[in-house]
């Protein structure tokens, strides 16, 4: 299944739908950048706490064990968390994809050496990792070539369309409709003829035509959260076409 393929083919058409976002969380943070700020805080703990996953798996295709893996993450979020690192954090470079990589790198290069001589487990932990969780798919991922940013950027699509995808499916729930999201979510990332749905037409007792409806509507609300979580890492919500085509490109060619 590839996913985001419906986006590259509506974005245009999206551009000029008026759009009404609330302060993004990665703005936020990067305007209070005094690290006595709790709302700025906050805002970057929940944020790390989101997209913990692509860093992880990152420092791991660099060649780390598994437990030095998750004590470099840990280790990074505290000191990113507690330091002044946000000062750097400028707002020209306002993604937080970009801002955390490299950071990331610069934590890698430096403090980690020196830190890493202190007893493993000794250190508060800072984000909940599901160390089980990433490292099934670290082990399950295919051999590639591809460099280590581009493994780190297709991850954080990944994330970001999971999230979103958990989103539409939290939505439908409390709307009733959670079987339906079950049976028609396979049809939010790929195009399919109205034959296909002749099968969940069956199960939810009604047509073909009206179950395209229901996809095309979820598809839109799939869509509104994939903008919706890609404006929470910039600084610039306009940027937020131009961040999904990039994740697009790199989802596509991964």
């Amino acid at each position: 299944m590839t996913a985001f393929s419906n986006e590259k083919d509506e974005l245009k058409e999206n551009r000029s739908k008026p759009r009404n976002f609330v302060t993004t969380q990665w703005s936020a943070v990067v305007r209070a950048a005094d690290p006595s700020d709790p709302s700025a805080a906050a805002s970057l703990e929940t944020l790390c706490a989101n997209y913990w996953m692509p860093l992880y798996l990152y420092v791991r295709r660099r060649g780390y064990s598994n437990e030095d893996g998750q004590d470099l993450t840990q280790g990074f979020f505290g000191h990113l968390i507690e330091s002044n690192a946000l000062e750097k954090a400028s707002r020209d470079k306002g993604r937080f994809r970009t801002f955390l990589l490299s950071s990331l790198n610069n934590f890698m290069a430096n403090d980690w050496h020196r830190q890493h001589a202190l007893k493993r487990g000794g250190g508060q932990t800072t984000i909940s990792i599901d160390q089980e969780l990433a490292e099934e798919r670290f082990h399950n991922e295919p051999v590639t070539r591809e460099s280590p940013d581009h493994y780190f950027d297709r991850h954080w699509a990944m994330t970001v369309m999971e999230r979103a995808m958990k989103k539409v499916e939290a939505e439908m729930a409390v709307k009733g409709k959670g079987r339906q999201f079950v049976l028609l979510r396979e049809f939010l990332a790929v195009r399919a003829g109205q034959s296909a749905y002749e099968g969940p037409a069956k199960e939810l007792q009604s047509t073909t035509a009206a179950v395209a409806m229901m996809v095309k509507r979820m598809r839109q609300r799939y869509r509104d959260f994939i903008k919706a979580e890609v404006s929470e890492t910039l600084s610039d919500v306009g940027d937020s076409d131009q961040e999904i085509q990039h994740l697009l490109a790199v989802v596509t060619s991964g």
